[in-house]
């Protein structure tokens, strides 16, 4: 359901967002070994956790930043058996996809590292070149 997934997403964003809740996410953050800022959520909880199986089940706060991430995460379960092997083929493309994308970051010349906007922008083109090609891995399956 678009709609629904629509007004959880944009919850999540609305608490995220507002800095009155900014204090009560990170402590929730921390008890599960996360610092509150985008990448560690994405990777640790997104790409190689939670959804992934590396990472024990969270339990959400009720209310929490974390039970709405949960709530946004699992709003698109497979509906039936025969999905089921798609949605798991989307998901590992993804986490093989950040994988590429987090060794080619890193395995960058020293250089880069030495002049902030080298660094940005050379992120940046990586960034781009690795959503083109998990575009097109996408499309092919």
């Amino acid at each position: 359901n678009l709609s629904a997934f629509q007004q959880m997403y944009d919850q999540l964003v609305a608490v995220s967002e507002n800095v009155a809740h900014h204090e009560a996410i990170s402590l929730e953050l921390a008890q599960i070994g996360m610092q509150f800022s985008f990448l560690d959520v994405l990777f640790e909880l997104v790409v190689l956790g939670v959804v992934g199986g590396a990472r024990a089940r969270v339990s959400p706060s009720p209310g929490g930043f974390l039970e709405l991430l949960m709530a946004v995460l699992y709003s698109f379960p497979a509906d039936s058996p025969a999905k089921r092997p798609k949605a798991e083929q989307y998901l590992l493309l993804l986490q093989n996809q950040m994988m590429l994308l987090i060794d080619e970051i890193f395995a960058g010349e020293v250089y880069l590292y030495l002049v902030p906007e080298t660094l940005a922008t050379a992120v940046w083109e990586c960034l781009q070149r690795h959503i083109q090609q998990l575009t097109e891995r996408l499309q092919a399956i």
